[in-house]
């Protein structure tokens, strides 16, 4: 692809970007799979050495074509360490981490804070400890399950009913602490992925000390909401 654009009279090559999903996309520290979280850190291991050769020849390769760019690319929100280490990269990409959604609590080599979430409205109260929800569905891509679901961070102890999940039209809710919840008060859930709220929403609002301070418009379309 270089060596096409090195002699095309109309392109030119400016950056290279690397993603490294097998290592920065897939988690390894789920609670109660201790055998499966092994595989995937020998596996991840395994493909980070890889990545290094790779990244080299493609080095080597723009150096044989003369070609220099303005920007190369690599790693991933749970790939940083060793992409941030690489002398030949310029950046990391880091987007996910500015959000934090739920998928990566479940990383052993680093933690962060829950940074945005959404709020769901209590319509109905149909049994005693069970509350409906209006809407929610925001499941994230991939493969189906439960992982991709939206996970419930407020009120502590509220959870999914297993054989309702969340749902486009009404999400239950279990929840028998010691608040009192009625129809209109909120549930506050955090998204799996770093796409769902961005897709739906226009803007997310920032809240400081308790107060919303200004709302940052969301990148899909610089503030067009198409779904």
């Amino acid at each position: 692809m270089a060596k096409l654009v090195a002699d095309s009279s109309g392109l030119i090559l400016d950056g290279l970007m690397g993603y490294e999903a097998q290592i920065a996309g897939v988690v390894d520290h789920v609670p109660r799979q201790f055998l499966k979280n092994g595989i995937v850190r020998f596996l991840k291991k395994r493909s980070a050495g890889k990545i290094v050769k790779k990244r080299q020849e493609i080095f080597e390769g723009l150096a044989d074509l003369k070609l220099q760019v303005r920007f190369i690319n690599g790693g991933g929100t749970g790939s940083l360490q060793g992409p941030s280490e690489d002398p030949h990269l310029t950046e990391v990409t880091v987007g996910s981490d500015f959000f934090n959604p739920h998928l990566f609590d479940k990383y052993k080599d680093f933690s962060l804070l829950p940074a945005v979430g959404f709020a769901i409205e209590i319509v109905r109260r149909p049994r005693e400890s069970v509350y409906t929800c209006l809407g929610v569905g925001y499941v994230a891509s991939g493969s189906v399950g439960k992982d991709k679901w939206p996970e419930i961070y407020l009120p502590e102890g509220a959870k999914l009913i297993p054989n309702e999940g969340v749902g486009e039209v009404q999400t239950p809710v279990s929840y028998d602490g010691s608040l009192l919840l009625s129809p209109g008060d909120p549930i506050i859930f955090r998204h799996s992925k770093a796409g769902e709220l961005c897709e739906r929403f226009k803007h997310l609002h920032v809240i400081e000390q308790g107060e919303v301070t200004h709302k940052i418009l969301t990148y899909r379309g610089d503030g067009q909401c198409f779904l």
